[in-house]
């Protein structure tokens, strides 16, 4: 799901999740599949498988293709995705030129632009296209599009659908092909007219290749199969005897003049349909002159038929090599790995290629389930995401409340020491309210006291004057002292006379207080003035 939801498969084509994809391509009498595991920016062919399609004929042609299907699925075990091609004998081709560069504006009217070039109604069709070149500074695009009846590509489907299977991906054969030649480095440098000759078991693909580009695709039903028939009656030998010589001698049998004779005639009729097919071409205006043949499909390993092309057709002839496509790294093939001819085509479906990177004609309505199950799930996502974060924030808050009241609680604690040590609270006092409102009582009231010998302490400083005086000497008996804002009275007695006199003389040196006047007995009650200046 999070490879669905959160990011993308792919950036470019650069893979974020490893993936392993089986690519099938089912032709007339066998099918063909390869394994491919996708990771970063690699590819690494992993396995190829080929069976035959049995000749039960209890059993429909879909059942039997169907079989061999599951058989190869279960021998490559975990995969995620199945890819599939139509085979082009299916398929009707169309060229166009678009004003247009923009692969969605292309998508939005080739529809209505091929619709008058099909043999049946347009929606009774699936159709998609590749992009073979553009025109930047005209603006146009080549397109060559695909075509197929829906009657057919359900069949095709049916194949993978009766195992439980559902294919991502649904291409056409020679197109993967084409994707497959064009990913070899060379091959996008070529500028001669080349002819490709796909010859399979059944059917064989004629294209045609300029300056790097497809051009036009016909398919001949004929193959493999048709030269072993012609061979096996015109020699009197048996199907396999006939396969196994073509597939051993070939064309290199010339002591076997009835053989040889046989294969040669069934090789020219064969041929002469291909130059037809390339004069088909040509009379388009599609054809410079073809002087290189590419070949390949199981047919193409006929001994000697690369020499028997050169002489009927002239020029030159190869053979297509897979071997460039793991020059560069990016592309591996794992140790024991036996890739041949016959598995070219599932070798195309399976990989990516920038050709065919978004061909796909897989029905609107399985597009439409994919796109309905992803946004299900991205819905689902969501909403799990949501309630995931709102749980996360519940149990985050929760812990940091529960956090938080511990810590209360243990300053609550200290605190309740502390003010228990510090003031006279009775000890089985426990509520912590009541405890700091004991303190904050105890606290004002000597904050009160406080206060008040604040705002009298300077009186302190008139009575450690009369303290200061020889009050023995004096024999100073104070009775009751008075202070008020300006004033002292002095309530006093002294010994003697002479003492009296001593006490007016040490009152009059005194800074705190003023000149109160003579005092006449030695019992006295005087009024002493303040300074103003203490």
């Amino acid at each position: 799901m999070i490879k669905d939801v959160l990011v993308p498969e792919k950036i470019g084509n650069y893979y974020l999740f490893a993936k392993r994809i089986v690519g099938f391509h089912v032709d007339t009498s066998e099918v063909t599949a390869t394994q491919v595991y996708l990771k970063g920016s690699t590819a690494t062919v992993e396995n190829v498988f080929k069976e035959s399609i049995g000749a039960d004929q209890a059993l429909s042609r879909e059942e039997k293709v169907a079989q061999v299907v599951k058989s190869i699925l279960n021998r490559v075990g975990k995969y995620d995705a199945v890819y599939t091609a139509m085979p082009s004998s299916q398929i009707i081709f169309k060229s166009l030129l678009l004003p247009f560069l923009n692969y969605e504006k292309i998508k939005m009217v080739v529809g209505y632009e091929v619709e008058p070039l099909l043999p049946f109604a347009l929606d009774e069709a699936m159709i998609d296209f590749i992009i073979t070149k553009q025109f930047p500074k005209q603006g146009n695009s080549e397109v060559l599009v695909a075509a197929v009846q829906k009657s057919a590509l359900a069949e095709h489907i049916s194949f993978f659908e009766q195992v439980g299977v559902h294919p991502q991906k649904i291409g056409v054969d020679f197109f993967e092909f084409y994707g497959l030649y064009a990913t070899i480095a060379q091959n996008k440098k070529m500028k001669e007219t080349i002819g490709i000759v796909n010859i399979g078991l059944g059917s064989t693909h004629v294209a045609l290749v300029q300056n790097s580009q497809l051009k036009s695709v016909r398919v001949l039903p004929k193959g493999m199969n048709d030269f072993i028939a012609v061979v096996s009656k015109s020699s009197n030998i048996s199907l396999e005897d006939a396969r196994n010589a073509i597939s051993t001698f070939g064309l290199t049998k010339e002591q076997d003049q009835a053989y040889h004779s046989h294969l040669v005639d069934a090789l020219k009729m064969f041929w002469s349909s291909i130059q037809f097919t390339l004069g088909s071409f040509a009379a388009q205006g599609e054809v410079l002159e073809v002087k290189k043949f590419l070949l390949s499909g199981s047919g193409s390993n006929i001994p000697g038929l690369d020499e028997f092309i050169v002489k009927q057709a002239g020029g030159t002839c190869d053979f297509f090599q897979v071997t460039p496509l793991f020059a560069d790294g990016k592309i591996k093939i794992k140790k024991n790995v036996g890739l041949h001819a016959d598995h070219v085509m599932s070798l195309g479906v399976a990989l990516p290629s920038e050709v065919t990177n978004k061909f796909n004609l897989l029905p609107s309505h399985m597009s439409e389930e994919k796109e309905v199950s992803l946004l299900t799930k991205q819905v689902l996502f969501a909403g799990l995401f949501f309630i995931s974060v709102i749980v996360a924030l519940l149990l985050h808050s929760s812990f940091q409340m529960r956090k938080l009241h511990s810590e209360i609680q243990e300053s609550q604690d200290e605190v309740v020491a502390i003010l228990k040590e510090r003031f006279d609270l009775p000890r089985d006092l426990a509520n912590f309210d009541m405890i700091v409102e004991e303190a904050v009582s105890e606290v004002t009231k000597e904050e009160r006291a406080l206060s008040l010998f604040s705002a009298q302490s300077h009186f302190l400083k008139y009575l450690l004057e009369l303290h200061a005086l020889d009050t023995e000497g004096l024999g100073l008996q104070v009775k009751r002292v008075v202070i008020t804002k300006d004033t002292m009275t002095l309530d006093a007695k002294v010994k003697d006379f002479k003492s009296v006199s001593k006490f007016e003389k040490e009152l009059r040196k005194s800074k705190l207080f003023k000149y109160a006047g003579s005092v006449q007995k030695t019992d006295f009650t005087m009024k002493i003035p303040l300074a103003k200046k203490r």
